[in-house]
């Protein structure tokens, strides 16, 4: 279990949110969905422990994460930054390897398997002809999907995803959101923050809403991803479409 108890987390001048209890089990799918600036970001790197909260405690099975070596959190937690800031000077497929660092057992870096399980990633992230391609040469959407590629080598329990579909084109967004729905459905669990509450409703079966007044609401998606809750949530009013199997907001003025 990857829990948060507790949890107060801030920036200079202000509380993002404090008092959230938060408990993330195998196997579920989580929709994180908040304004610029309520703190979706600030929430998963406090949960992968890239920054320590402000009060509460994050744990893992019970112990501290910030207890925790970063070896034996990368095993089992995996991170998708929003932004990179470093380039990566080699191959796509060499990019795409880097995730199995977390279960290397030597020095020389990944193991033998590595190298096969980063193609078969790249294959299921359509990027299958890229292995040889220097990474830099890739477009937004493709480094988006060859750093998905690289989480998946890496293959974590929990997968902590910042905006996911940032930079992806409709089939690659649909695509991408099918590798989630199956990852949860094998027994890991994914909480993503997202921009589109279609997606949310449609394949997380539970919502996590960050008010940019501190307030969260959290609970089974059909609860949370109402109406009223959204408009609350972006300050804007919304007009229900008609779907077929979920329910389908859209902004009007």
């Amino acid at each position: 279990m990857l829990a948060a108890a507790n949890l107060k987390l801030a920036v200079p001048g202000r509380v993002l949110f404090e008092g959230l209890d938060l408990a993330l089990p195998p196997g579920e799918s989580w929709a994180l969905l908040g304004p610029n600036g309520a703190g979706k970001t600030s929430l998963l790197h406090a949960l992968g422990g890239l920054r320590l909260p402000d009060g509460g405690a994050v744990t893992l099975d019970g112990a501290p994460l910030a207890a925790l070596g970063r070896r034996a959190v990368a095993q089992r937690v995996g991170v998708l930054l929003q932004d990179e800031t470093e380039s990566f000077w080699g191959s796509t497929l060499e990019y795409a390897m880097l995730g199995g660092l977390a279960h290397a057992t030597g020095l020389l870096g990944p193991g033998a398997g590595a190298e096969a399980a980063a193609r078969a990633a790249l294959a299921e992230l359509d990027l299958g002809e890229r292995a040889a391609q220097p990474y830099r040469t890739l477009s937004g959407g493709e480094r988006q999907r060859a750093r998905l590629a690289q989480l998946v080598v890496q293959s974590p329990q929990w997968w902590l995803l910042d905006e996911p579909l940032a930079h992806l084109d409709l089939g690659h967004q649909l695509a991408v959101m099918e590798l989630f729905a199956r990852l949860a459905r094998d027994g890991r669990t994914v909480i993503m923050a997202l921009h589109e509450p279609l997606w949310a409703a449609r394949y997380c079966g539970h919502a996590l809403l960050l008010y940019d007044s501190g307030r969260i609401r959290h609970g089974p998606a059909q609860e949370v991803l109402t109406q009223g809750h959204l408009e609350a949530l972006y300050g804007c009013r919304l007009a229900p479409a008609a779907a077929s199997t979920a329910p389908l907001f859209v902004p009007i003025r």
